[in-house]
């Protein structure tokens, strides 16, 4: 079997900070000695990124420092709270980079016949497998699974899942989204562990078409396999 990506779009949000610009912000609500604030600028200057797109501005967390609740000073809002923005952003953002998809492999939402949906930053119910067919106009009978709570692997285990679903349906065509929104868990204290996402990561959705070709698709990637190795201790 030939399992190929027929299209791909990528978006990422309209507010931009440069790494600098969030590097300031860390140090003043996260840092509290000079040593923390030594390793931070170093994570930050080692990080080879230049600048990152949220949803949220740095305007965002420093609010939420200030807000932090009793049972929790320092850390910020609680999970109800962060999923509230969860729900209202992640949808829209992986209906964007889910249209760029389409558009790409020049294929119409209606003919979209299994949906696969990965995140790992959020959770709500129905979840964004069900706001992108609404949002997208797939058909109502689409066929969807959502791959969650796997991290930075979770998009290639979502393309294993979509793999399986063209290897018992050669007609399928199938919609790949992967939306993560990580600004959403910004650590406002000083964890060793934790601080090192402070520097990397931010928010984004990316989203494949994919299926087996017919005669008249010109595959952008073929996937020939996957694999998964669990290093032990880690």
């Amino acid at each position: 079997m030939t399992f190929a990506i027929l299209g791909s779009g990528t978006v990422a949000p309209e507010n931009r900070a440069s790494q600098n610009e969030i590097l300031d912000v860390s140090r003043t609500l996260v840092c509290e000695n000079s040593r923390q604030e030594r390793l931070m600028t170093i994570l930050f200057q080692k990080s080879g990124i230049d600048s990152r797109q949220t949803v949220l501005n740095t305007d965002y967390l420093t609010r939420w420092k200030a807000e932090s609740t009793p049972a929790a000073p320092g850390l910020g809002p609680g999970t109800g709270e962060r999923m509230k923005l969860y729900a209202q952003h992640a949808g829209p953002l992986g209906c964007k980079a889910a249209t760029l998809a389409l558009k790409d492999s020049f294929t119409d939402a209606k003919e979209i016949t299994h949906l696969v949906t990965v995140s790992c930053t959020g959770f709500v119910a129905p979840g964004i497998d069900a706001e992108l067919i609404n949002l997208l106009g797939l058909r109502p009978t689409v066929e969807r699974v959502h791959v969650g709570y796997m991290g930075c692997h979770g998009a290639i285990n979502g393309l294993r899942v979509a793999r399986g679903l063209a290897a018992t349906s050669p007609e399928a065509r199938i919609l790949l989204c992967a939306v993560e929104i990580c600004t959403l868990h910004y650590r406002l204290i000083w964890d060793d562990e934790g601080v090192k996402g402070n520097a990397l990561f931010s928010d984004g959705a990316g989203a494949l078409v994919c299926g087996q070709p017919s005669e008249n698709d010109s595959p952008v990637w073929t996937v020939h396999d996957t694999g998964s190795c669990m290093i032990p201790n880690s």
